[in-house]
């Protein structure tokens, strides 16, 4: 029998998925916890934006990041909670708009 990657049949799987984010990046975050969980050795978590924004931020980057910082935080705030170490790796460049400008500390 395969183990499973997924939280379903765990009590409090609700409350799990919750911490996570119902987001493509905070479920996808919380199969990554699983995996490495299960002995994956090396998992990656893309990614794979919203309907309006994505992370090349270069126009309206103020906007872009009041929409990509919470979900990202959420997500990885819950992954640090779980393991006992975690790598985010990220290209990152501004045109001069400052994160606090977003209204995030």
């Amino acid at each position: 029998m395969k183990p499973s990657c997924g939280c379903s049949e765990q009590p409090g799987c609700g409350r799990l998925r919750e911490r996570y984010g119902r987001t493509k990046f905070g479920q996808g975050t919380l199969l990554a916890r699983h995996l490495v969980e299960h002995e994956v050795p090396l998992v990656t978590v893309f990614w794979n934006g919203t309907d309006s924004v994505n992370w090349d931020t270069h126009y309206e980057e103020t906007k872009g990041l009041k929409v990509l910082l919470p979900p990202t935080d959420r997500a990885f705030a819950a992954l640090l909670e779980g393991m006992p170490c975690v790598l985010l790796a990220s290209v990152f460049s501004t045109n001069g708009a400052s994160i606090s400008e977003a209204g995030v500390e």
